[in-house]
């Protein structure tokens, strides 16, 4: 199923491609728009002095970007065979109303929560419900993060970037 416009118009202007869940990618991980409230004295101290290094020096925190189907609720598929006892289908199938699931990553994030994700059997393929788990606890605790427009629009834009930039040196 085809994204919706809005979807796929903010897909492109953070230099990404693709109309489909399936398709989507992004050329480099996507930086959180709360990156400044992560990064560390030294960051800052170096922006100071050369704000041109600033896409070099903020890289936490990302969200590299790698669709990929995940299985482990469907039995018969190599990755329920390899799952299967690991993790419960139980917290995510509460939130989303199906059974057996197929997960769909988005990406892996060194924050937290480290994996964004959403479902196969979404209701609304062209802006589809995101979920998030920690690899603390697998898939044992996950929580409803909000749509992919949302998702999306908690990244950085190059131009948003160099304007938070001007802003945390401000």
């Amino acid at each position: 199923m085809t994204l919706s416009p809005d979807v796929v118009q903010r897909i492109a202007a953070l230099g990404g491609s693709g109309t489909t869940l399936e398709e989507l990618q992004f050329p480099k991980p996507l930086l959180f728009a709360d990156w400044a409230d992560y990064a560390e004295e030294d960051v800052f101290t170096a922006l100071a002095a050369d704000p041109s290094k600033a896409s070099t020096l903020v890289t936490y925190p990302d969200l590299a970007w790698n669709v990929t189907r995940f299985t482990p609720f469907t039995p018969g598929t190599p990755d329920h065979e390899e799952w299967d006892g690991t993790i419960d289908a139980e917290p995510l199938t509460e939130l989303c109303g199906v059974e057996a699931p197929t997960v769909v990553l988005l990406g892996y994030s060194d924050g937290f929560p480290n994996y964004y994700f959403t479902i196969a059997e979404d209701p609304n393929p062209e802006n589809p419900a995101i979920y998030t788990t920690d690899h603390e606890d697998y898939f044992g605790e996950v929580e409803e993060f909000g749509t992919l427009s949302e998702l999306l629009e908690g990244f950085l834009t190059p131009e948003e970037f160099e304007e938070s930039v001007r802003e945390a040196l401000a």
